[in-house]
């Protein structure tokens, strides 16, 4: 079971339960010995997050442009951008 990050639906957060199949490969000359089901689209290999979540995210950090981070929480009380 995973539980890939995605982005929040309506302001509610959003847990997905990913159930992947494992497969074992039966030749012995192969270098892997197990596989694990990629669903296209939904995430990358050992990947944490998805497909729009990573999309959101570099969106988010080309419109601050380069140098530039969101405010944390210590920058936000103090009142600076």
């Amino acid at each position: 079971m995973r539980f890939p990050a995605d982005v929040p639906s309506a302001g509610r957060s959003v847990v997905l339960q990913l159930r992947v199949r494992r497969f074992t490969c039966r030749n012995a000359e192969c270098g892997r010995r197990t596989f694990v089901e990629q669903i296209p689209g939904l995430n990358r290999r050992h990947g944490q997050r998805t497909e729009r979540l990573r999309t959101t995210l570099a969106a988010i950090g080309l419109a601050l442009g380069p140098g530039r981070r969101p405010p944390g929480p210590r920058r936000r009380r103090a009142g600076q951008p």
